[in-house]
């Protein structure tokens, strides 16, 4: 089995241009970063000329198409993708590559987020062939755990990081590593503080790699979750000393510096179990608690958090399709999505779903992650 999707001959040569697949690629993304979309465009369109069967080229063109306002155009390009995945699959069934990306793009372009999932698990179960054959491939250990996190299994996807950091393997790696259990920690968990802590562990192991720059705007992400907004910017300017020229870095400490401007401060919710429960999605209950005020957390205890949120993981009843006639909601299976912020009143209590946050319909009735809302004590503001 194959961990990487050869798709393609990047020495292949194109008649018209004398040049191999790589360099069209990278002349390609050069002029789409300097706003020369068409040259982009026609870049790809003579790569998929020598390679048809290209998905990520097809992908790469729906962007652009996308980007662009020719939606109906990168619609085609992104269903021939799912095609050129398709082909290639019949072809080899054990490249978990292939359908991880298969899993993406079903995902980001079609928000066909169960069939995407479907994707994701037989990704992990080729990767877990493989592992069984070759228990201390450190490359395959990191991509299952991309995988699960993809998949929304979080638990097990730490479980595979920590696996990988309990390995020997070199710098590079380790810091990779504790980056994406980072990530992992502060956007799926929302333990942002224990997340620096992995940032600063791969910084201490691979500081300056062509990547490292990922990992000082991640900890300033997490800084920026906690409010802390000069410590933010300090990480920032600092990852600036070690790459100067990082757009990334820049927008993300101007957006600090924005936010520290408009005297943004750590919010006061009202007291009530719900305005928390709102918030998260796939969450720990340890955190949850940690977040309870004084009062509350007299009255609420982490077992208690720890049953809303296991009834909200077994009890969702699955069904085909529900559309709900303000805002931009999606639903696939039993899960729908609010793509905006909208206000909830429950009983008294506002709620606001912000981007993201996902709710299950069941039986006339609404779970916000676990916090139960029936229709009849529902109202939209």
């Amino acid at each position: 089995m194959m961990l990487c999707a050869g798709c393609i001959d990047q020495d292949a040569k194109d008649d018209h241009h004398g040049s191999t697949i790589s360099e069209l690629l990278e002349e390609g993304h050069e002029h789409f970063l300097s706003g020369r979309y068409n040259e982009s465009l026609d870049c790809y369109t003579d790569i998929l000329e020598i390679d048809p069967e290209n998905g990520t080229v097809w992908i790469r063109k729906g962007d652009i198409l996308e980007f662009t306002g020719n939606h109906d155009d990168a619609v085609e390009c992104y269903n021939k993708a799912v095609e050129c995945h398709d082909n290639k699959l019949e072809d080899d069934p054990e490249n978990a590559t292939l359908w991880f990306s298969k899993g993406i793009v079903l995902s980001l372009y079609f928000n066909k987020e169960n069939e995407a999932i479907e994707c994701y698990d037989k990704a992990v179960a080729c990767v877990g062939k493989e592992l069984k054959e070759n228990p201390d491939n450190v490359t395959a250990w990191m991509f299952k755990g991309t995988l699960l996190e993809a998949a929304g299994r979080y638990d097990e996807a730490l479980e595979c990081y920590d696996k990988l950091l309990a390995m020997d393997s070199d710098n590079k790696t380790v810091s990779m590593a504790y980056l994406a259990k980072g990530f992992l920690l502060s956007n799926d968990f929302g333990l942002h503080e224990q997340a620096i802590e992995c940032y600063d562990k791969a910084l201490d192991a691979y500081p300056d790699g062509d990547e490292s720059w990922i990992i000082w705007i991640n900890k300033g992400y997490a800084l920026m979750e906690l409010y802390k907004y000069e410590e933010a910017i300090a990480v920032f300017n600092n990852g600036l000393k070690t790459y100067p020229d990082n757009m990334g870095l820049r927008s993300t400490k101007n957006g600090a510096e924005t936010k520290l401007e408009e005297g943004k401060t750590t919010p006061v919710p009202s007291d009530t179990l719900s305005d928390y429960m709102s918030c998260f999605n796939g969450r720990k209950g340890e955190y949850l608690c940690s977040l309870l005020s004084a009062e509350l957390k007299e009255r609420t205890s982490l077992d208690e958090v720890e049953d809303i949120m296991d009834e909200y993981r077994s009890n969702n009843i699955r069904m085909g399709g529900f559309s709900h006639s303000s805002g931009d909601t999606s639903v696939s299976g039993n899960t729908a999505v609010m793509k905006i912020e909208i206000d909830w009143n429950v009983q008294g209590d506002t709620i606001t779903v912000p981007h993201n946050v996902s709710f299950v319909f069941e039986d006339r009735s609404w779970k916000i992650d676990g916090n139960l809302i029936t229709m009849e004590n529902v109202s939209q503001e």
